[in-house]
C-alpha cells in the first residue's frame, strides 16, 4: 500500500497547528490570576523578604515563611519604599554606619527591565529613535525621524512623509565608519523614552563583535569606540538610563547576562543558573545594595533564586524559594490535562517539546488510538498508515486523519 502523499502533507500541517492550537486555547481556558514572587534583600535583617503578588495584592513573608503586616515589612526594606517609610518617619536613617535622607534614597532607587525569552529571542527591528542628546532645555523630544539601520550604513527617514534625509544618513554613515565599526551591525539597540532623564543614544555591537555608542550633539554625529568586545552568542541587547549612572545597557548571551558600565566596562552578572531559553533575571538596585531575581520558565517546581549584591556586584546572600505548595499542585494538574490532548507542544518561538507530563502524554495517546480504532471500526475500513500517524500524535494525529481520510491508497483492511 502506498502513502498518498499530497493527503499526508496536509496532515503533518494540521499535526503541526494542532500541536501550538490545543495548548493555546487551553492555556486560556484554563488561565488562573496570576501569582508570582518577587522579593527583596533586606539591610536590616540582612535576609530576604519574599513578596508574594497574587490577585488580592501583595503579602510579604520572611525566609521563614511567617507572614508579614506590610507596614512592619515596608519598614524592613526603607530603600525601595522610601515614600512609605518617610510617611511612617522613618527617615533619615542608618544603614551599615551610613546615614541615608529620603532624598538619597529615592534618587538610587532603580527598576531595571527584566531579560525574558520573549525579549532576547523575540524579533529585532532595525529602527530605533535618536535624540538630541545636549537638548535645549531640560526634557527629550522625539526627533522627527526615525533611525534605519541597514546592511552597509544607517539612514534617517522623516517621519511626516517617510523620505529620506540623505545628507544626514551619509555623515552619520561616515562617522560610525571613522570609529572603526565595520558594517554590517550585529546588534543595536536604543531608549526611545522621553521619559529618562538623559540619553545614551544608540549602542550597537559591529560585524567584529565591537561596542560602540552613537549620539547626536547638537545636531552632529558622535560615534566612540568603547574598546569592548561583545561575547559571540550575544542574543540580546538593552539600553536603559538611569540617573545614578552605574550603568546604561544589558547584554544577554549564551554564556550570561553582562552590563556595559560607565567607563567601558563589561561586567558578568553572579548569575549561577542561567539559562536564556527559560530565565528571567530582574535587577533592583537601591543606594546600598541590589537584588538579583531569577525565575525559571521551564515549570512551576523549578525554584525562584535570590542573590543579594552590593555595589560592585560581588554576592552578599543567596536564597531559592518555591511557588507555594496550592499553586504548584493546580499547575501539575493542568500539566497533566495538556498532556493528555497532546505528547507535543509547540510554542511561539516554534520550540517544539514533549509533553511536561509523559504518563499522561501515553495515555493520552493510547486514547487518541481507541477513538480512532473506533470510528474506523465503525467506517468498516482500517487506515494502517494512518494508525501509526495517531500513535505518534495522539490526539493531533486522530483529529488530523479523521479530518482527511485515509491515508493510503488502499481500502485497507476490513473489520470484522
Amino acid at each position: 500500500m502506498s502513502i498518498h502523499t499530497p493527503r499526508f502533507a496536509a496532515m503533518l500541517i494540521c499535526v503541526l497547528v494542532l500541536v501550538w492550537f490545543i495548548p493555546y486555547v487551553y492555556g486560556r481556558a484554563t488561565r488562573a490570576d496570576r501569582f508570582q514572587l518577587s522579593g527583596e534583600y533586606s539591610p536590616l535583617t540582612r535576609r530576604f523578604m519574599i513578596w508574594e503578588m497574587g490577585p488580592k495584592g501583595i503579602r510579604f513573608r520572611d525566609e521563614d515563611g511567617r507572614l508579614l503586616p506590610t507596614r512592619e515589612a515596608q519598614r524592613l526594606m526603607p530603600l525601595v519604599f522610601p515614600g512609605n517609610v518617610r510617611k511612617w518617619g522613618g527617615f533619615p536613617i542608618t544603614l551599615d554606619g551610613r546615614v541615608f535622607s529620603f532624598e538619597e534614597a529615592e534618587k538610587n532607587l532603580r527598576y531595571f527591565s527584566s531579560l525574558t525569552p520573549r525579549e532576547i529571542f523575540g524579533r529585532k527591528f532595525p529602527v530605533h529613535a535618536l535624540f538630541e542628546s545636549v537638548p535645549e532645555g531640560v526634557s527629550l523630544e522625539l526627533p522627527d525621524d526615525v533611525l534605519v539601520v541597514g546592511a552597509d550604513g544607517i539612514s534617517f527617514l522623516r517621519c511626516a512623509d517617510g523620505s529620506l534625509n540623505g545628507e544626514k544618513s551619509v555623515r552619520f554613515t561616515a562617522e560610525i565608519k571613522r570609529a572603526g565599526a565595520v558594517f554590517p551591525l550585529r546588534l543595536a539597540a536604543s531608549n526611545p523614552s522621553i521619559y529618562k532623564p538623559f540619553d545614551e543614544g544608540l549602542v550597537f555591537i559591529d560585524g567584529n563583535g565591537g561596542i560602540f555608542q552613537l549620539q547626536m550633539a547638537r545636531g552632529e554625529p558622535v560615534c566612540r569606540a568603547t574598546g569592548l568586545v561583545a561575547p559571540r552568542d550575544t542574543l540580546a541587547l538593552i539600553v536603559e538610563e538611569h540617573e545614578s549612572r552605574g550603568f546604561y545597557a544589558a547584554l544577554a548571551a549564551g554564556a550570561g547576562p553582562y552590563l556595559l558600565m560607565y567607563g567601558d566596562r563589561l561586567l558578568r552578572l553572579p548569575s549561577e543558573s542561567w539559562d536564556p531559553r527559560v530565565n528571567t533575571l530582574s535587577l533592583r538596585s537601591t543606594a546600598l545594595y541590589r537584588t538579583m531575581i531569577e525565575h525559571d520558565l521551564s515549570g512551576v517546581a523549578a525554584p525562584v533564586r535570590y542573590a543579594a549584591l552590593d555595589r560592585d556586584f560581588r554576592p552578599l546572600r543567596r536564597y531559592s524559594a518555591l511557588l507555594p505548595e496550592a499553586v504548584r499542585a493546580r499547575s501539575e494538574l493542568l500539566d497533566k490535562g495538556l498532556s493528555l490532548l497532546t505528547p507535543f507542544v509547540l510554542s511561539q518561538f516554534f520550540d517544539l517539546r514533549f509533553a511536561p507530563n509523559p504518563g499522561f502524554a501515553a495515555l493520552g495517546v493510547v486514547c487518541a488510538l481507541g477513538l480512532f480504532y473506533a470510528c474506523c471500526r465503525r467506517a468498516r475500513r482500517l487506515d494502517l498508515a494512518a494508525l501509526f500517524l495517531v500513535a505518534c500524535t495522539g490526539l493531533p494525529g486522530c483529529i488530523a486523519a479523521l479530518a482527511f481520510g485515509p491515508l493510503g491508497r488502499e481500502t485497507g483492511t476490513r473489520g470484522t
